[in-house]
This record gives structure tokens, sequence and C-alpha cells, in this order.
């Protein structure tokens, strides 16, 4: 019982690690995309669980870019694969918003 409650205890270190993580990477990526985005307003960065019809509880980043103006399509892929690569992670989901 006690090994048990120590590798919960684990666990849950683990997951506040990767919350603390998450925010200082929020941070960093804000800073390099205010840099070449200046209309950049905010970031909103998060583990997620992608469910459907065609994936089963697929693990990915959610991303939600504020920006003061609409960016076309082109601008969008462009920073999408930016962050992809930036990120080292392929399954990534970027909302943009206005």
């Amino acid at each position: 019982m006690l090994k048990a409650k120590d590798e919960e205890l684990h666990t849950l270190h683990l997951k506040i690690d990767s919350i603390n993580h998450m925010g200082d990477a929020s941070m960093q990526l804000y800073n390099e995309l205010k840099i070449q985005y200046p209309d950049l307003l905010g970031i909103t960065m998060s583990s997620a669980n992608i469910v459907s019809s065609l994936k089963k509880n697929e693990p990915a980043v959610l991303i939600v870019l504020d920006f003061a103006r609409a960016k076309p399509i082109s601008e969008k892929k462009k920073i999408e694969g930016w962050l992809k690569v930036r990120l080292s992670q392929s399954n990534i989901d970027v909302v943009f918003r206005k």
C-alpha cells in the first residue's frame, strides 16, 4: 500500500512539473512569436486529448493564438509549421483568433 501511495505521489509531482513547464514554454513562445508578429495579443497553451471517430484519445498540444488582425491561410500554415518544429511536436492543434 505504501508503494502505491509513493507511485501516486510521484505521478502527481510529474504532472505538476509538466504544468509548470507548459507555463514557461507558453511565455517563451509568446516572446518569440511577438518579435515576428507584433500584432500578437496573447497565447494559450495546454495539453489536450483529441477524441473523434478517427482518433482514440490521442495526446496533443492545443495552442490558441490571439491576434489584433486576421492572418491569411498561408501565414497560419507558416506559424503552425514553425510551432511544430519549435516544440518538436507533430501533433499540435492551433486555433487562430482574429
